[in-house]
C-alpha cells in the first residue's frame, strides 16, 4: 500500500499544480481527493500492520468519483451507443460532476474517521486456509447450491421464464434470501465441479442452471459468474489463481454484463424464454469492441450522476430512520415506501445520495458509523482462531467489497443492511466459537477429551 500511497501523493501534487496555474475547481478537488485518500489508505494500512479490507470502500469511492468529470461523457456515449447502461443519463459537465466527488470525499474521510476509532486490523489468508474454510463434504455443498436454486424457483416463480424486470411472484423474504444466498450456492457448487468425484456431475448442471437464472433474471450477478467459476475452481482443484483464467474471466465478464443490461430493455420483458428469443434473434449490441468496454465501464462510472441526482431531490427526514432500521422490511415501512426511492422503475437512488440529502453532517456521521462498524466486525474476525477465524474474515472481506460497490448504485438501506449482517453474522460465529471452546474445555477436564 505504500505505492499506493506516494502515487496518490504524487498525483495529488500534480493535480494541485495544474489546478493552481489553470485556476481549475474540477483540478482542485481532484487534488484534495487524491491527497485525502492517500492519506487514509496508508493510515489504516499502517494500523492494520498491512492489508485491511477498510481500505477498499476508500480506494472503489474515490477511484469512480474523483475520475467521472474527466471519464464520464466518454463512458456515456459508448452506453447510449450500446444502450445497455441502467440508466442514460444527459451529458455532464466537470463542473457538475464535482458534487458527486466532494461527496465521495467527506464520505471517506468520516468512513475513514470511524474506522480509525475501531482499530481495523489486517486480512492475510492463504489458499491453504481457504480451503480448511471449505473443507465440507461435497454432497452438502451440492446442496446448497440446488438449495438456493429450489429458493430461486419458489421465489421468482413464473416470472422466472417471463415477466416484467425486478417483477416476483412469490414470496418477498424468499426473494430476498435467495439474492443473499446466490454467490454462495454458485461458489459452492463451482467448487464440487472442480474435483474428481461422484458429485461433480450434478454440480456442474447446477452451475448451468444458476446460469439460466440469472440470465432470465437480467441480474448483474450474471457478470460475476466467471469470477465464481474461478475461485471455486482454485478452491476445489487446490491450485493457486493463474493469469490465463483471469483473462478469460475478464471478457467474459464483459459479456455478459452487455447480456444482464440488454435484457432490460426487451419490450418483451425479462425471463428465461423472452431472453432467448431475444438472443436467438440477434443482438447486434453484443460485441467485445472497445465500444462494448466502455459501455460496461459506464455502468459502474454512472454512480457520480445518479449521486449528483439523488442528492438534490428532497427526501423526507422520517425516511433516514426506515433505511437505518436493522429490522426486517415486513416490520418496518420500508415495503411502502420503497418504490418512492427509485430515479425510475429499474434505478434505486443510491446510498451517497441519500445521504447527501438528508445533509452533510447526517451524511458524516453515518459514514463513520458505516466505517466503525465495518472495522470492529473486522476486528472481531481477526481475533477468532482457526477455521472460524477464516471463514469470519472471508465473511468480512465479502460484505466490505459489496458494500463498496453498493453504496454507489442501490439504496441506503441496501448498505446499511450489509452492515448490519457483517456485526451480526461475526458476532454469531464469535458466540459460537467461544461456546464450542467451552465445551471443549469441560470436556478436557472431565477427562473424556481427546486432542
Amino acid at each position: 500500500m505504500t505505492k499506493v500511497f506516494l502515487f496518490g501523493l504524487l498525483g495529488g501534487v500534480v493535480a494541485g499544480i495544474f489546478a493552481i496555474v489553470g485556476n481549475s475547481q474540477t483540478l482542485t478537488v481532484l487534488a484534495i481527493g487524491l491527497v485525502l485518500a492517500s492519506i487514509e489508505v496508508m493510515v489504516l494500512t499502517k494500523m492494520a500492520d498491512g492489508f485491511t479490507p477498510l481500505v477498499i470502500p476508500v480506494l472503489t469511492i474515490n477511484g469512480i468519483l474523483l475520475s467521472a468529470p474527466f471519464l464520464w461523457n466518454e463512458f456515456q456515449d459508448a452506453a447510449h451507443q450500446q444502450e445497455t447502461i441502467t440508466m442514460i443519463f444527459p451529458a455532464q459537465t466537470g463542473e457538475y460532476l464535482i458534487d458527486a466527488a466532494v461527496i465521495g470525499i467527506v464520505f471517506s474521510a468520516a468512513f475513514t474517521v470511524g474506522a480509525i476509532l475501531a482499530g481495523p486490523r489486517r486480512v492475510n489468508i492463504s489458499l491453504a486456509q481457504l480451503q480448511d474454510s471449505f473443507r465440507v463434504p461435497n454432497g452438502i455443498l451440492v446442496g446448497v447450491g440446488y438449495g438456493g436454486i429450489l429458493l430461486e424457483i419458489y421465489g421468482y416463480q413464473g416470472s422466472l421464464l417471463q415477466g416484467r424486470y425486478l417483477e416476483s411472484q412469490g414470496p418477498d423474504w424468499a426473494v430476498k434470501l435467495s439474492q443473499g444466498l446466490a454467490p454462495f450456492a454458485i461458489l459452492a457448487l463451482c467448487i464440487v465441479a472442480a474435483k474428481q468425484t461422484r458429485w461433480r456431475t450434478l454440480a456442474v448442471a447446477g452451475v448451468g442452471l444458476w446460469f439460466a437464472i440469472l440470465f432470465g433474471r437480467s441480474t448483474r450477478l450474471l457478470a460475476g459468474l466467471p469470477a465464481m467459476i474461478v475461485l471455486g475452481a482454485s478452491l476445489g482443484a487446490g491450485r493457486a489463481i493463474r493469469t490465463r483464467p483471469l483473462v478469460i474471466a475478464a471478457v467474459a465478464t464483459v459479456f455478459l454484463l452487455q447480456v444482464a443490461l440488454l435484457g432490460r430493455f426487451n419490450l418483451d420483458g425479462v425471463g428465461i424464454i423472452a431472453l432467448g428469443e431475444q438472443l436467438s434473434g440477434g443482438a447486434e449490441e453484443l460485441s467485445y469492441s472497445s465500444s462494448a468496454l466502455k459501455a460496461a465501464l459506464g455502468n459502474v462510472w454512472f454512480s457520480a450522476p445518479q449521486t449528483v441526482q439523488v442528492a438534490n431531490r428532497p427526501i423526507a427526514s422520517e425516511l433516514l430512520w426506515s433505511s437505518l432500521n436493522p429490522m426486517p422490511g415486513v416490520l418496518t415501512n420500508w415495503d411502502e415506501i420503497q418504490v418512492t426511492q427509485r430515479l425510475n422503475a429499474v434505478t434505486p437512488y443510491n446510498g451517497l445520495g441519500e445521504l447527501r440529502a438528508h445533509g452533510w453532517v447526517t451524511l458524516a456521521l453515518v459514514a463513520a458509523f458505516m466505517g466503525f462498524s465495518l472495522s470492529l466486525s473486522n476486528r472481531v474476525a481477526s481475533s477468532l482462531r482457526g477455521a472460524h477465524g477464516t471463514a469470519a474474515l472471508i465473511l468480512v472481506l465479502a460484505i466490505v467489497g459489496l458494500f463498496s460497490v453498493t453504496v454507489l448504485q442501490y439504496n441506503l438501506r441496501t448498505n446499511i443492511r450489509l452492515v448490519w449482517y457483517a456485526l451480526f453474522l461475526v458476532a454469531a460465529i464469535w458466540f459460537f466459537q467461544r461456546i464450542f471452546s467451552r465445551k471443549r474445555a469441560e470436556s478436557a477436564r472431565r477427562g473424556d477429551w481427546s486432542a
